[in-house]
Formats: structure tokens, C-alpha cells, sequence
């Protein structure tokens, strides 16, 4: 247990674990889970899910997600859930930023 942790808090990794697989594998289920829950109405994964949406529209350029991110915004918002009506506040600012990088390209 203790080489586990020097291993998962180290520069240098000496591979006791695979931590980048385990870490996406349970990334992975996390929105699984949040896609299940929001689909009944659930805010606080609906914000999950907005999250993760803006983060793939960020980095992966796909309007698709920034889309999704909106939807799962103001649905989240919709129900009052605290930190989705103060991230509304900011949207159109972040959206803008997103949709003119978008437009961009990919960078070369």
C-alpha cells in the first residue's frame, strides 16, 4: 500500500498500477451513471454531465457537445440546482469563447 501511494503521487511513475487506465475506466462509469440519473431528472447529474460536455467541447472542438453542455445547463438551472443558476450567469460569455474557437479550427 505505501509503494501504491509514493507510485500514484510521484513524477516518476515506477507502474505498480495502471492509473491512467483505472482513473478513465471509472471516469467512464461516473457518466454512465450521471446519464442514467439525469435522464430522470436528476440536477446535480445534469450538471455533471454539463461539466463534462464543456470540457469535451473544449478540447475535443465539437459543437455537438457544446450543445449538450447548454442542454444539460439549463435543464440543471430549470430545477434550481445552486451551482448550475451561478454557472448560467456566466454561459453566453463561455459559449462565445467555445463557439469562436470552434469556428477556428483545430489548431496546426
Amino acid at each position: 500500500m505505501v509503494f501504491t501511494l509514493i507510485d500514484a503521487f510521484s513524477f516518476k511513475k515506477i507502474g505498480i498500477r495502471p492509473y491512467e487506465a483505472i482513473n478513465k475506466e471509472r471516469h467512464e462509469q461516473d457518466i454512465a451513471e450521471w446519464e442514467t440519473a439525469a435522464k430522470t431528472g436528476d440536477p446535480e447529474a445534469q450538471y455533471m454531465l454539463f461539466i463534462e460536455y464543456h470540457s469535451r467541447a473544449r478540447t475535443d472542438g465539437d459543437s455537438e457537445f457544446l450543445k449538450r453542455a447548454e442542454e444539460m445547463l439549463d435543464a440543471s438551472a430549470a430545477q434550481e440546482f445552486s451551482n448550475a443558476v451561478e454557472s448560467k450567469k456566466h454561459w453566453p460569455l463561455v459559449r462565445a469563447a467555445i463557439e469562436k474557437k470552434l469556428k477556428r479550427g483545430p489548431k496546426t
